[in-house]
């Protein structure tokens, strides 16, 4: 599926969003930047809390909360606007889990909170 087609809308603070099964269990996120087409994946889980897993559209939590670009991306303004886009996600939903592609840290709090 394309993030050009008629069926994609946003969520929350993304422009492109692609709700895979329709009913908001797992919306696809048009982040680019790292690299073209690059997709990250927010999982309502149960109880009504929410994953986010950035991938690479955030390599650690510093990039979120600092604004750091890692060297290697494919397009540096298209990197900032999805960091931009993750960023007010995360200060819009303070309490969602955010797993960032590089950071161990963040994987650690995720098996210690869904065991």
């Amino acid at each position: 599926m394309s993030f050009d087609a008629s069926e994609v809308g946003s969520f929350a603070s993304f422009g492109r969003a692609i709700d895979l099964f329709g009913d908001s269990s797992v919306q696809l996120l048009s982040t680019p930047g790292h690299s073209r087409g690059h997709v990250s994946v927010l999982l309502r889980l149960s109880a009504g809390r929410e994953l986010l897993l950035t991938a690479d559209a955030a390599y650690a939590r510093r990039s979120i909360d600092e604004g750091l670009v890692p060297v290697f991306v494919d397009d540096v303004h298209r990197y900032r606007r999805s960091l931009g886009e993750i960023r007010r996600y995360v200060e819009q939903t303070p309490s969602a889990t955010v797993i960032c592609g590089h950071d161990g840290e963040g994987w650690a709090d995720v098996r210690s909170a869904y065991r």
